[in-house]
């Protein structure tokens, strides 16, 4: 996300620093995931299968498609799978292998998210589907592939998204009124921030870069 295109950019991310920030950054999606889920099952009141065993189950599969990632996933896409589609013509704006890549990334997006809409929120298996393209040659073309077949449409669902929720769920006058400033204020700036900030204190001098990346990738995002 943010904190990987920022760190790119700056040309830190292969600093101690850097690397403390993208793994924190992951951890940190996991976590929320996992707790998202185990929260979201609390709903009806608790169960021993949504509430445990499935958020069990949840992290197995996780770490099985975490192997995956890493041993299967180069072998099979790189080695085995793009070399046997045959090339487009010169005129072909999007190369053959190209789209065969990204079926495969919608193919394993609906498996992986259908799966884990089981185990409780389809949003886990979205995160593990696209965790399983991170280990794939060249570096970052998987991306490049996903981001220039949907980036209108992320850019238009995102606005739709926020302007049929957000924009209709919050009552204006109660969002500007003093003591909903006050109480956003105090929050934002505890819970939400200075605990970001002051959240790495053993990595020395990059500690406060450290914290206020993590500031920049949630509350800034």
């Amino acid at each position: 996300g943010i904190a990987l295109r920022l760190l790119g950019e700056a040309g830190v991310l292969q600093e101690n620093f850097g690397q403390a920030i993208i793994t924190a950054a992951f951890v940190d999606d996991i976590l929320s995931l996992v707790l998202f889920n185990i929260i979201f099952s609390l709903g009806g009141g608790f169960d021993f299968m949504l509430v445990v065993v499935n958020p069990i189950i949840g992290i197995a599969f996780m770490l099985f498609a975490m192997y995956l990632a890493v041993n299967f996933m180069p072998w099979f896409i790189c080695d085995k799978l793009l070399p046997m589609i045959p090339e487009a013509g010169e005129d072909a704006k999007v190369a053959r292998a190209d789209e065969a890549l990204f079926f495969v990334m919608m193919t394993l997006l609906v498996g992986y998210g259908t799966i884990t809409h089981f185990l409780g929120t389809h949003l886990w298996g979205c995160f593990i589907a696209g965790m399983s393209f991170a280990c794939l040659s060249p570096p970052g073309h998987a991306h490049h592939v996903w981001v220039r077949q949907t980036k209108r449409i992320t850019g238009w669902m995102i606005r739709i998204f926020f302007s049929c929720t957000v924009a209709f769920s919050i009552p204006v006058g109660k969002l500007l009124s003093l003591e909903s400033f006050l109480k956003g204020s105090v929050m934002g700036i505890g819970p939400c921030v200075l605990t970001k900030v002051l959240c790495a204190p053993f990595m020395g001098e990059a500690k406060f870069v450290i914290g206020w990346a993590m500031v920049g990738r949630a509350e800034f995002a």
